[in-house]
């Protein structure tokens, strides 16, 4: 296993244990190793590492806490199977949308992940919704959806294919068992297909088009193996990051130009396999083309350009998604908070000092992307708690990670928004910020940017400045689900 600690960044990639030239049947390497991801960029660290203070609450507006009373709908559970008549009127804040984004305040929340199992199953059911995407790479998360579709393979193996321990856990495998018996048997409802939308990984991409193509056009395969060595095929992108400048711009042409014969042949290799295989051949190379990109600031170790070139991918991924399901299909995202948010993450905003301090670019989100393309057709939803428990890797830039355990939360920093989001007899709940108004004590409240908590894998309880952003809800998010009390996601071994 090697590490590559990033600014922004951290991977722990995935070595592949093949050797020699591909196999006859091209089949993707397997591993043992469970490779770790940070799916959320973690931020500067503070020049101080004592230990935050416990803050102390500030006063709250008695007209503040009378009006998230009555406009916050309580609902009875956060666990699916409960049926959808208590999230009626989160289903009509959805209304006519394409798109709805969940998000996640850590990644490790037992509560957040059944919350949006739940609202999935409402939205597949009542609404209409029948695309399922996750913040994982795309062609690995194929592997979930042919189990999903067909039965084919295995969940517990598939998930734990996708590398991310965030998601190698008891919740998002029930939710994968659950879309499996559904399209078993849909009723009225469509059927839904899991998918993916990340392309930090590259092997499982590179495979896949080299097997299309070996299908299709074996006549090209020699040329194409060669192409694509710069990549470290059969064992990966290992070493791109120490090629010279001149052979990743050569590298980049390769990955490009195969990109471009799969566009140009759709006739003929649709013809010779399927239109599902095509189009997974087709979106394996686009990964290919974008995980170059990615490989090459990752050498650079370019903070703020590296997140613009994730997010901007993982959103003209899920706009491919939409483009391939055709005028009526639906899509509910999943990823964090910090990537579904349509309020950018650095400056010129003067609220977020938080985030990608000492820089002065602006980092745009996935959810910044999406609006700007969708529009209304898109609705965000954020996550919020107060208390609890969650998994993640623990420790602090100066001392190093380690571990990834349950961890109770510090208190908020002050001037949190989690100081007045949890009045008593208001447990876990829906608030549409659309419907703040737009003058008066109420908006002037809401006008004040605070502290939300934005954790990702990492947790430093010396400064919780590096996981939390200071915002104003409404820029951020459409709607707020809020939990008082959380516990740890239930991770499971990994399986191949």
């Amino acid at each position: 296993m090697k590490t590559i600690r990033l600014t922004l960044v951290t991977l722990v990639w995935l070595l592949a244990a093949c050797g020699g030239t591909p196999p006859t049947d091209l089949s993707p390497p397997t591993s043992t190793t469970q490779p770790t991801v940070t799916l959320t960029p973690p931020h500067a660290p503070s020049a101080t590492s004592t230990p935050t203070a416990i803050p102390t609450p500030f006063a709250v507006p008695a007209e503040v806490t009378a009006w998230l009373m009555a406009n916050a709908i309580p609902f009875d559970s956060p666990l699916p199977g409960h049926g959808c008549d208590d999230l009626r009127p989160l289903l009509d804040m959805v209304g006519d949308a394409r798109i709805v984004a969940l998000g996640e305040a850590t990644h490790g929340t037992r509560e957040f992940f059944t919350m949006k199992h739940r609202i999935l199953e409402c939205l597949v059911q009542e609404k209409g919704f029948n695309i399922f995407a996750i913040e994982a790479n795309a062609p690995e998360a194929n592997r979930v959806n042919a189990y999903v579709q067909t039965g084919r393979g295995n969940a517990k193996s598939a998930l734990a294919g996708m590398y991310f321990w965030t998601w190698n856990t008891h919740e998002v495998l029930d939710m994968i068992e659950w879309m499996h018996t559904h399209n078993q048997n849909p009723g009225n409802a469509p059927q839904v297909s899991f998918r993916g939308f990340d392309m930090q990984f590259g092997f499982v991409a590179l495979w896949d088009v080299l097997n299309y193509l070996q299908r299709v056009d074996p006549n090209i395969m020699g040329q194409v193996e060669s192409d694509l060595q710069c990549l470290g095929l059969p064992h990966g992108d290992m070493n791109y990051v120490n090629l010279d400048a001149e052979t990743q711009n050569r590298c980049r042409q390769n990955v490009e130009a195969i990109h471009e014969l799969l566009l140009a042949q759709e006739d003929v290799y649709r013809a010779a396999t399927s239109t599902t295989a095509y189009a997974e051949a087709v979106e394996a190379a686009r990964i290919l083309v974008q995980h170059e990109q990615f490989l090459r600031l990752n050498r650079q170790d370019i903070s703020v350009d590296l997140f613009n070139l994730r997010d901007r991918a993982m959103a003209d991924n899920i706009a491919w998604l939409l483009e391939q399901g055709g005028p009526e299909a639906k899509i509910v995202l999943w990823a964090h908070n910090a990537h579904i948010q349509t309020l950018p993450l650095s400056p010129p905003n003067p609220d977020l000092e938080g985030t990608f301090r000492n820089s002065d670019a602006i980092a745009l989100t996935m959810g910044n992307n999406l609006r700007a393309h969708f529009g209304a057709d898109m609705v965000v939803i954020g996550f919020s708690f107060e208390s609890g428990r969650f998994r993640a890797i623990s420790g602090s830039r100066e001392t190093g990670y380690s571990g990834l355990r349950s961890i109770p939360v510090q208190p908020p920093l002050p001037n949190s928004h989690e100081e007045y989001l949890y009045p008593e007899g208001l447990n876990h709940y829906y608030l549409d910020l659309r419907t703040i108004p737009s003058e008066g004590p109420i908006a002037e409240w809401f006008q004040e940017s605070r502290w939300l908590r934005t954790i990702g894998s990492e947790y430093d309880r010396n400064d919780l400045t590096t996981t939390s952003q200071r915002m104003r809800l409404q820029e951020a998010f459409d709607i707020l689900i809020g939990l008082r009390n959380t516990t740890p996601a239930e991770g499971i071994e990994f399986e191949y």
